[in-house]
């Protein structure tokens, strides 16, 4: 019981830092488009 408790807030754990990743990721992309750097 204690480990699928662990395991499921392990997964939404992984789940919140992609959507972290993603939504940086994306920030940037549209902030600063490559072009620019060129």
């Amino acid at each position: 019981m204690i480990t699928l408790t662990l395991n499921i807030f392990f997964l939404k754990y992984s789940l919140n830092l992609n959507k972290d990743k993603i939504a940086v990721t994306t920030f940037h992309l549209i902030h600063e488009p490559p072009d620019d750097h060129l």
